[in-house]
């Protein structure tokens, strides 16, 4: 029977049903719940059957494997031996298992250069056309106070999609591919994604994206060799001119320097997120479990420890409003060690891996789209809880596309020590 199921299943073609399902994910994602997890689900069951037929893994275990499972074990761990018992921390744990799982089997996958150009854009335009619906709802109807993709939610998770999306549109554009009116529908897409994370008004996204902005035009001047100022300035007059036309982030701002409040609060939640620390080192209070931080747990936590901090530099709140402050005090010591190993191996691998000026336009952008997802998860992760739900998931589908690409075919002919490489490969951080 088993042999028989094997070979039924060796006769069916599932490599097109694995790539559409993926295609259907980055559809979906910003724009509808089900049929999203739907497209996780079948992606990762597809993936599964087609290397349990081929028995080609993608090669042999490796330090991602490790440190994205320690990740995800961190997260369930929180959920199991935090100090708090979680309303919704199996949920949260396992988002944390579906992108793990995703990037993992991402960087075991390659895939050929047109399904890759097809992703990309079936990516940006799920966004605008999701946009549209938010701009919608924003200007027209008035039902939503900000402006928001549907599926992702709340505008400041929302601009950290818009930013990655961005992102991957400006290092599409900036590796000249395509004809002129394909290039000229390709900087369309980079200005409506522009505009509209000011329209956003989301600083937390809006800082990392422009610091990923200066990165990649460093990068893209080294490639071709040619001067810093023309995209310098380019950069600096999209600045001028986004600020000019949507005023309201330099207002906010302004506001918030009057309030004596320029970090939105983000100080007072960091040490109340110390103080969890504190009195929980291992798991922290449980993922999902820093709204149940309330005064009188911070009193006593102040009373216990000294009082290390004025009540008035303190605040109760639902989350840290910062990815590293909020992973240390939900899940310790032991969600947090992973997830920093995580973020420095990736901009190791960035960092030792930028193409040089042969590099074809395709891993030019597969690479300025990863180097976007890691500066927006790592950077904005100061401001933002970035690595989060949709945005998470999409970060880990372009750092592992990317990885997955550029790293030396593995056939399970070779032995560990005989690799066959196809083409110029990087040296990565942990292969």
């Amino acid at each position: 029977m088993i042999d028989f199921f094997e070979q039924t299943m060796r006769r069916i073609n599932l490599n097109s049903a694995e790539q559409w399902a993926l295609l259907a994910m980055v559809a979906f994602l910003p724009a509808l719940e089900a049929p999203k997890k739907i497209a996780v689900i079948l992606f990762l069951a597809f993936w599964v059957i087609n290397r349990w037929r081929s028995k080609e893994w993608g090669g042999p275990w490796s330090g991602w494997d490790f440190v994205v499972l320690a990740l995800i074990g961190g997260a369930y761990a929180s959920a199991a031996f935090g100090a708090f018992w979680p309303d919704k921390g199996l949920g949260a744990a396992n988002d944390v298992l579906i992108y793990g799982l995703v990037f993992l089997a991402l960087r075991r996958s390659r895939f050929e250069e047109k399904f890759l150009w097809r992703l990309f854009g079936v990516a940006i335009v799920a966004t605008l056309v999701t946009l549209l619906y938010g701009y919608w709802g924003f200007l027209v109807t008035k039902k939503r106070v900000f402006l928001e993709l549907n599926s992702v939610g709340h505008v400041n998770h929302s601009a950290i999609y818009m930013a990655i999306i961005f992102s991957m549109a400006l290092a599409w554009a900036g590796a000249v591919i395509g004809s002129w009116g394909q290039r000229a529908l390709l900087w369309v897409c980079v200005a409506l994604l522009w505009l509209s994370l000011f329209v956003s008004q989301a600083r937390g996204a809006l800082i990392p994206v422009v610091i990923f902005a200066l990165l990649w035009i460093v990068a893209r001047a080294t490639m071709v060799q040619r001067a810093l100022w023309k995209p310098v300035l380019l950069l600096v007059l999209m600045l001028g001119g986004a600020v000019l036309i949507f005023p309201g982030v330099v207002e906010k701002t302004r506001n918030s320097a009057e309030a004596k409040q320029l970090g939105s609060y983000r100080p007072a939640l960091a040490k109340v997120s110390l103080l969890a620390l504190r009195e929980y080192p291992a798991f922290g209070v449980g993922i999902t479990n820093f709204g149940k931080i309330k005064p009188d747990v911070i009193a006593r936590w102040q009373e216990q420890s000294g009082a290390l901090f004025s009540p008035e530099e303190l605040l109760s709140y639902p989350h840290a409003h910062g990815l590293y402050f909020n992973t240390l005090a939900e899940r310790g010591l032991v969600g947090t060690l992973p997830l920093l190993a995580f973020l420095a191996g990736i901009g190791l691998a960035l960092l030792r891996s930028r193409p040089p000026r042969e590099t074809s336009p395709l891993q030019q952008t597969l690479w300025g789209a990863a180097l976007g997802a890691w500066v927006i998860t790592a950077v904005g992760g100061i401001f933002n809880t970035t690595l989060h739900h949709e945005h998470a998931l999409l970060t880990m589908i372009l750092l592992g596309i990317w990885l997955g690409q550029t790293k030396p075919q593995i056939s399970r002919r070779d032995s560990d020590s005989e690799l066959k490489v196809s083409g110029k490969s990087s040296a990565l951080f942990w292969h």
